[in-house]
């Protein structure tokens, strides 16, 4: 399961470079000796990826509900195929509802924080600033949260989260440190990288569902629910001793 958030950091490099990597490229690390430029780069992106844990574990703690039901199989399946047909039908999501999102209260007092924390002088502020910018809507960042859904439990979903974000790192970094030199040499076609992402995630959650008994990938339907059976036997009540007279 893990092996989906390993493909959408890795493909959320380049994703980001047309995303997040604006922010990153204005970040105020002119007055910064190397050093310090490649602390408070660590420190921004350290912000990043504990707001994609934080997500992990509420949106885990919802995965796991789902798996109580008994359902999460089914679900599993539904998730896979609402991203491929997505993909295939984009039209889906009409301008009307991303225009919505975008100009909602809360994304305007969002932006409000990161222009003000673009001002920053101290490594806190970068941590808060990457944070802050973990926040914003990112289709990748949807498709990672359905991951973390389908990992049924609260670890499950923080580490899918946050192998997510620690994918994404690597452009992250060299971005703020060397962006003039990147932008020049990596000219991708970003929007090609969404869909793509989408339908090899949504594959793989397909597989998981149909329990085809292959390990990491795709469990057998037995071995999914054992952890809730063994959570349910531990709080049921320990059986009377038997007395011999």
């Amino acid at each position: 399961m893990y092996l989906s958030a390993v493909i959408l950091g890795l493909l959320g490099n380049f994703h980001c470079m047309g995303m997040c990597g604006p922010i990153t490229l204005i970040l105020p690390l002119h007055q910064y000796s190397m050093g310090k430029k490649i602390l408070a780069v660590g420190m921004y992106n350290m912000g990043r990826i504990f707001t994609y844990t934080v997500i992990g574990l509420i949106f885990g703690l919802i995965g796991h509900a789902i798996v109580l039901t008994k359902i999460h199989q089914q679900i599993s399946i539904t998730m896979g195929i609402v991203m491929i047909v997505s993909v295939i039908t984009p039209f889906l999501l009409s301008s009307k509802l991303k225009g919505t999102l975008t100009n909602s209260k809360f994304m305007n007092w969002l932006r409000g924080q990161i222009k003000s924390l673009l001002k920053t002088q101290n490594f806190g502020g970068y941590f808060l600033l990457g944070a802050m910018n973990g926040l914003l809507p990112c289709g990748l960042v949807y498709v990672a949260v359905a991951g973390a859904v389908i990992t049924g439990s609260l670890v499950g979903g923080m580490t899918y989260m946050m192998l997510f974000g620690l994918g994404t790192v690597p452009i992250m970094i060299l971005l703020p440190l060397f962006g003039q030199v990147l932008s020049k040499k990596l000219k991708i076609n970003t929007r090609l990288l969404m869909p793509i992402a989408t339908t090899i995630v949504g594959l793989l959650f397909i597989v998981r569902g149909l329990g085809l008994d292959i390990p990491y990938i795709s469990p057998h339907k037995d071995t999914m629910t054992i952890g809730v059976e063994e959570d349910a036997e531990e709080g049921k009540p320990a059986p009377p001793e038997k007395s011999c007279h």
